[in-house]
């Protein structure tokens, strides 16, 4: 993109299609302080409306201060085709950046992702399709923002693609920011509070806002039973605790025992529960950032909380912690309730509550959209810059035909100055020793590697001498099993590779064009790509001619792969009953070679069986297929392919053929020719073209249908 456009950033307001809640109050705060497009030179959003059901609030100005997009509703059973959905909206309104406030995502530009907090990970909440909509997400996100340093290493744990590869998959922290709510008069709407003859100062708040197990709502219930006649004598008050919580409560309110519950109070009501309790107590077991205990410590308030890491990274100082074991909690609980009451500590809580008040001055609402706006401008210097992250495997051999030799070291050195490549791993064909007779012109290049062939890789750090072998050809030619392997061994052992490799054959290399750093979104994600090519030429006046086969597009490109890209570790184990040409035993399903015709579509079919989901998108990411000098086209590959192979095993530098194909094919036809004509593939028109489908195939479609969108939740 040009340096001088501003960047176009589209937002995906999804989350407010849900109730309104403090995730909601983060965006809002963002909405009513980033700059207006009007009067910002360096970016411009667009709000990506979901629908029309929520409107925003009119202090937002949200038409006024951006681009405004009505988009389709989201729904958790048809998220998979969202994606494409999104895709087109993006590609159509040229967005440079998708920001999501709620875990929806595209892959055709950089997806950032707003991480509040890892709950459902840390207490493996049971899957359902928010939470697998979230983990698609994370794994197709370029970049992250954190709200704590807590959530980033609790991202980092559980995703640890992220840290492996810090350079690719950027994480800013940037602190939310506290509220300040209207100061209301003590008297405003605490008729319930009168009417439960609850006096200020005489209660205790807590706050439990959802029923799951980390929000400990337990300790309060559980003080309650132990200790609530206790407190209401300790108080002067029949109801010494009130307790705000999600439950739908008949009038917004229910007392059992010595517990007043509320449920959908309103800010100003909330405003004055803050400010007339004793104390405010945070039962919760882990949270994102802990926004109650800060509007309390705004409200000067004393706060009992648990230690949690993310209050020791926010501010501590303010809290009369509970830290022990969990079976003395209510006891602890207890004893902070009445230090707290005790006139005579009065001077120790004050200490408290002023150390509190002032850890809230650090988090304005000037600090944190001062941080987001650094962030957005910087853009173009971090998220949209290509970063060197492939490492590309081939294999070189003892070519003798000088022009072919001059287009195989072309592709190999489009390869190794490619922005987006990080190493070229050679397996050169010929003797270990002796090394090829034409790669000398790049073999100094600071990417080009040659990996250990005579031995098992175990730590590719240590330099040996490798065990000398006799130069058979079954060892030379490389083989699908002996490159994984080499790629998982060489991701495990040197953090420098990184977990990004691609197969490619000698003359085929990548566009430096396409964003290739987008295509770890889907690698994340268990796909291999399996990528079909364009036919390249150089003419003689200098100008490129590349373009995709239109004979083999009738097909979609479906048998026509000449690189296939996929993150380590990959799993490669598994045999098969098919005996090969030569009577031997049954072979290692992966071990055989690249370079065979059905080789591409065997390959896949072993990946599929692996479980990965294997996906062909040509014009995204670009291959160039150089073959000018043999004239290989779509009609005479078989033949050509016939001739090369049968000279080259004569001349004894390639094997005999395994027919790989014959112990399973798999086709991966062109997903983006397919997807052309809009945002939905026609199944029904492609179906009939190929003469129909059996109702067990339907029975196998919908079998997967049901199985993706009905989740089982056993208790």
């Amino acid at each position: 993109m040009s340096s001088s456009k501003p960047i176009s950033i589209a937002i995906d307001t999804v989350f407010f299609q849900h109730s309104y809640s403090g995730i909601t109050r983060v965006w809002e705060t963002l909405f009513k302080n980033c700059p207006s497009n009007s009067e910002n030179a360096n970016y411009q959003i667009t709000i990506l409306q979901r629908g029309s059901a929520y409107k925003f609030k009119p202090k937002l100005n949200i038409s006024k201060k951006f681009n405004l997009l009505q988009i389709n509703d989201f729904n958790y059973m048809t998220m998979n085709q969202d994606v494409d959905y999104l895709n087109h909206i993006c590609k159509t309104n040229k967005f440079d950046v998708f920001i999501s406030t709620y875990y929806t995502y595209c892959n055709v530009i950089p997806n950032i992702v707003l991480i509040h907090d890892m709950i459902p990970e840390v207490y493996k909440f049971t899957p359902n399709h928010m939470w697998i909509q979230k983990d698609k997400c994370i794994k197709n996100a370029s970049s992250f923002i954190s709200i704590t340093n807590n959530t980033k290493n609790d991202l980092l744990k559980f995703y640890p693609h992220i840290k492996e590869n810090e350079d690719l998959f950027l994480v800013e922290v940037i602190h939310n920011s506290i509220s300040q709510f209207i100061d209301t008069p003590e008297t405003v709407n605490n008729a319930l509070l009168i009417n439960n003859r609850i006096k200020p100062k005489s209660y205790v708040l807590a706050m439990a806002s959802n029923n799951e197990a980390y929000k400990n709502a337990s300790l309060i219930n559980n003080l309650d039973a132990k200790y609530g006649k206790d407190i209401a004598k300790l108080l002067n008050n029949p109801t010494p605790i009130i307790m705000i919580t999600n439950s739908q409560l008949p009038n917004g309110f229910q007392v059992v025992g010595n517990i007043l519950y509320l449920s959908k109070v309103p800010d100003e009501y909330l405003n004055s529960l803050y400010k007339n309790a004793l104390c405010f107590v945070c039962p919760s077991l882990y949270e994102g950032f802990g926004m109650p205990v800060f509007e309390a410590y705004a409200r000067k308030v004393p706060v009992i909380a648990m230690k949690l890491p993310v209050f020791e990274e926010l501010g501590s100082e303010g809290i009369h912690e509970i830290d022990g074991d969990v079976s003395n909690n209510v006891d602890n609980l207890f004893k902070k309730i009445r230090f707290i009451n005790d006139v005579d500590n009065k001077k120790a809580v004050d200490i408290r509550v002023n150390i509190g008040y002032s850890i809230v001055q650090k988090y304005t609402e000037e600090a944190q959209i001062a941080k987001w706006n650094e962030y957005f401008i910087n853009l173009r210097n971090t998220v949209l810059v290509p970063k060197p992250f492939l490492n590309i495997i081939l294999q070189t051999y003892n070519e003798t035909n000088p022009d072919r030799i001059e287009e195989l070291k072309y592709c190999v050195m489009q390869n190794l100055n490619n922005p987006y490549v990080k190493y070229v791993h050679d397996f050169c064909e010929v003797d270990y020793e002796q090394g090829s007779r034409w790669t000398e012109s790049f073999e100094k290049h600071p990417k080009y590697k040659k990996p250990l062939k005579w031995v098992t890789i175990q730590n590719p750090d240590i330099s040996v001498n490798p065990e000398y072998h006799e130069n058979k050809i079954n060892e030379n030619w490389l083989t699908y099993k002996r490159a994984f392997e080499t790629a998982n061994s060489y991701s495990k052992y040197s953090k420098d590779y990184g977990q990004y490799w691609c197969i490619i054959n000698l003359d085929i290399f990548l566009d430096s064009k396409s964003n290739w750093n987008l295509i770890t979104n889907r690698l994340n994600d268990n796909f291999v790509f399996a990528q079909s090519r364009h036919e390249f030429n150089i003419l003689p006046n200098g100008t490129i001619d590349a373009k995709m086969d239109s004979n083999f597009a009738q097909m979609f490109h479906a048998n026509t792969q000449d690189a296939w890209f996929f993150k380590t570790p990959i799993l490669i184990n598994g045999k098969t009953n098919i005996i090969d040409n030569n009577g031997g035993s049954p072979f290692d399903i992966f071990d055989f070679h690249l370079g065979y015709l059905g080789c591409d579509n065997a390959i896949a079919d072993r990946l599929v069986k692996s479980g990965y989901k294997v996906i062909n998108q040509p014009l995204t990411y670009k291959i160039f297929h150089y073959d000018n000098i043999k004239g290989k086209n779509s009609s005479n590959y078989m033949e050509k392919h016939k001739v090369e192979s049968a000279e080259k095993e004569k001349k004894q530098i390639k094997p005999k053929n395994k027919y790989p194909e014959r112990a399973g094919s798999y086709l991966v036809p062109n997903y983006d020719q397919m997807m052309a004509n809009g945002e939905e593939i026609d199944l029904i028109g492609l179906v009939r073209s190929l003469g129909g489908c059996s109702n067990w195939e339907r029975y196998e479609f919908i079998s997967k249908l049901f199985s993706e969108r009905i989740m089982i939740q056993n208790p």
